[in-house]
Order: C-alpha cells, then structure tokens, then sequence
C-alpha cells in the first residue's frame, strides 16, 4: 500500500482487486486511481460479493451475512440489502440489453 492511505482507500483498493481476480487478469500494472473506479462501478451496479472479502472484528458476537464476530464492507452499504427496493426503479436502471 501506498505511504498514506488510509482505510477508506485501503478498502477500496482490496475490493477492487478481489473483483479483477473474479473476472478480469492483472496485467502487471498497479493502478489505484483504476481501482478506485472498479470500486465505484461495482457500488454503483450493486454488485457486492467483491465487497464481502474485506472485513473488520465485530465488537459484537452477531450475524453479520457470512460472517459471525466479522462485520463485512458491504455491511456497511444501505444498499447492500436489497428488502424493500423500489422495483420499477431498478428496473428503470438496467441495461438496454437485458430485455424482460
């Protein structure tokens, strides 16, 4: 990691390289300002199980998904959990080649 970055890039950083292994290939470059732009797309697709490998002990022995005693990254998302979505809303979001 880069001298001064903090945990908020830390975690930005860690999801976007699990997401690459998932279904891209490194090409040897080392590109943060590239994984933070990974990170965002994923937020903003709601993709979250790159999200699910960082995590931080829980002060709590709770659930948290997966994890007992672990609270995830993408725990801390209000998106994360999709209850009660506005249906059309998401629908109005997806892509023009996906047809229902």
């Amino acid at each position: 990691m880069p001298k001064g970055t903090n945990e908020e890039h830390q975690l930005k950083i860690a999801t976007a390289r699990a997401a690459r292994v998932s279904y891209l290939t490194f090409d040897g470059e080392t590109n943060i300002e590239k994984d933070f732009a990974l990170h965002d797309r994923l937020m903003k697709s709601w993709h979250w199980s790159p999200f699910e490998h960082c995590a931080r002990a829980s002060e709590i022995e709770k659930d948290f998904g997966n994890f007992t005693g672990w609270l995830p990254y993408r725990k801390i998302f209000s998106d994360e959990n999709r209850t009660g979505l506005n249906l059309k809303k998401v629908l109005s979001q997806k892509p023009s080649w996906i047809k229902l």
